[in-house]
């Protein structure tokens, strides 16, 4: 799989994800004193869980030319990281295992959405990844394209469930890499969960979860065909009657001072007491939020 002519795309973020998080100073374990600082790396690799809705809503179309359906949209978004990921973990002909990833969908099933062998993997290296993709497209210049996740859209949205499932997978990976980077977990969706209650719950245990470096951080992309105003990185939901928003803003992490400047680099703006949600995303935010929760790995 070659990496030539391929690389990251227009837009891309290169800055430190978060500094501080509420829900460190609450969780219980040993946080560093500055927490949120390090760096993805082979000694100590970052974790990243992309939860993906894959409910019967996500068939709609999307987007402004109406051309694709929100499931080929949030596929698409999540193939174009990870494949950002193997490139930013390449050395020479080796690939580091700077990042973990779990790619966890909810709709007719809650599961792995990763293929093949890795179906079978919660939390995988970065490095399976990059030789196991589900298909590679070649392109006119010799080089191939990998893909990993299809677009499927089927039955109810058990976010709850995927929620508790991507805690499960967390709670070994935190006690065997206490000094990295906590993990940081991206839940895009588009429609009302299941239940409500269950999903704050569920959410609540994911944030609990800690390194020595600080806490999960919980980021979520509300996705929709609505006229609605989109919201990014809100201090309040003024102006947004939706209580599906208000549920994403309570359950979101709350983005650090200390990395305001940072978010505004990423063109996703932000100020003191910003949760990280987006409301009524577009796919460049869709493809900017999950830069944003990957970019200690440039660190």
């Amino acid at each position: 799989m070659s990496s030539e002519g391929h690389g990251k795309p227009k837009g891309s973020a290169s800055h430190r994800v978060y500094q501080q998080n509420p829900d460190a100073r609450r969780a219980p374990g040993k946080v560093s004193v500055m927490p949120y600082s390090r760096s993805f790396s082979s000694l100590n690799p970052g974790c990243v869980i992309l939860l993906v809705d894959q409910s019967e809503s996500m068939a709609k179309p999307f987007g402004a030319d109406r051309t694709k359906v929100k499931a080929e949209t949030c596929a698409g978004a999540v193939n174009t990281l990870l494949y950002d990921l193997v490139i930013a973990c390449r050395a020479g002909s080796v690939i580091k295992n700077r990042v973990y990833v779990g790619v966890l969908g909810y709709g007719a099933t809650v599961g792995s959405a990763l293929p093949g062998k890795l179906q079978n993997e919660a939390i995988v290296p970065i490095a399976e990844i990059a030789h196991n993709p589900l298909t590679v497209t070649a392109g006119g210049d010799g080089t191939g394209t990998p893909t990993w996740v299809s677009a499927t859209a089927k039955n109810g949205t058990p976010m709850a469930k995927g929620m508790r499932l991507a805690a499960n997978w967390l709670r070994a990976w935190t006690q065997t890499h206490a000094d990295s980077f906590p993990p940081v977990v991206i839940n895009i969706t588009d429609g009302q969960p299941d239940r409500s209650e269950d999903v704050r719950s569920a959410a609540a245990s994911l944030r609990s979860l800690t390194t020595n470096d600080g806490a999960v951080l919980l980021l979520n992309a509300h996705i929709a065909d609505t006229d609605a105003p989109k919201a990014v990185f809100p201090v309040t939901l003024n102006g947004l009657s939706d209580p599906f928003a208000s549920l994403l803003y309570e359950i979101s992490s709350t983005i650090p001072e200390s990395l305001l400047v940072n978010a505004g680099e990423a063109e996703l703006p932000a100020q003191p007491g910003s949760r990280g949600f987006i409301y009524n995303s577009d796919p460049d935010a869709i493809v900017r939020i999950l830069e944003f929760g990957t970019s200690q790995i440039n660190q």
